[in-house]
């Protein structure tokens, strides 16, 4: 049943799919990154050349399997199932990480070994502290990301507009006082403002500590 969704609903839905959604979908290949560069396993090996292969095949058609598994698994329309969906690490950001630990000296992890740190401490308090730069760039990139997409929530959480979802609807909406330029203008600028600021007082984090091959000093 078609129901009626305020702005302030919008921005709520639009922190929780954007904001969430980006430390979780930056998080996750950071810890995965660290432990394929760490331990020298082979199915470390099998995990970075799994991320290589899966980046380079082109997936198509994929959208209705998701949605019936989505369906089947409870997780369909909601926001919670959606970040769900982003806890994976299959991206460019997780060669990043890679990259990124790959350049901190294992000296570091080895005498915290000695003074009696466990994993989760090393990672936390020692490599994590040393990459964190690169992780809030990251999550700064995909929050950016999230904020202008429109396609994912329109699919997967159809009943939790976001701003994007709203102006893609005002964009195509033929009812009178909504379909004028000035309208449509109107809420272009609603969503460019706050990503305008956000990357005009960061861009130089943006753009100074994320490379291809990693961290930038």
């Amino acid at each position: 049943v078609p129901v009626k969704v305020g702005i302030g609903a919008q921005i709520f839905n639009t922190i929780l799919y954007a904001g969430v959604g980006s430390i979780i979908s930056a998080f996750i290949p950071c810890v995965v990154a660290y432990m394929v560069e760490r331990f020298d396993y082979k199915f470390s090996k099998f995990i970075y050349v799994l991320v290589i292969t899966t980046m380079v095949l082109p997936i198509v058609g994929a959208y209705p399997s998701e949605i019936q598994l989505l369906n089947n698994l409870g997780l369909y329309n909601s926001i919670w199932g959606n970040w769900v969906q982003r806890s994976h690490f299959i991206s460019i950001y997780f060669l990043v990480y890679h990259s990124s630990f790959k350049m901190i000296s294992k000296e570091f992890s080895e005498a915290a070994y000695i003074d009696g740190a466990s994993e989760f401490s090393v990672l936390f308090k020692i490599n994590f502290a040393l990459v964190r730069n690169v992780y809030l760039s990251i999550v700064l990139i995909k929050f950016i990301e999230a904020w202008n997409d429109y396609q994912i929530p329109l699919l997967y959480m159809p009943s939790y507009p976001t701003l994007a979802y709203g102006i893609w609807y005002l964009s195509n909406s033929f009812i009178n006082g909504l379909s004028n330029v000035p309208m449509r203008m109107t809420g272009c600028i609603i969503m460019v403002v706050p990503i305008l600021c956000l990357f005009i007082f960061l861009k130089d984090k943006i753009m100074g500590n994320v490379s291809m091959g990693g961290l930038k000093e």
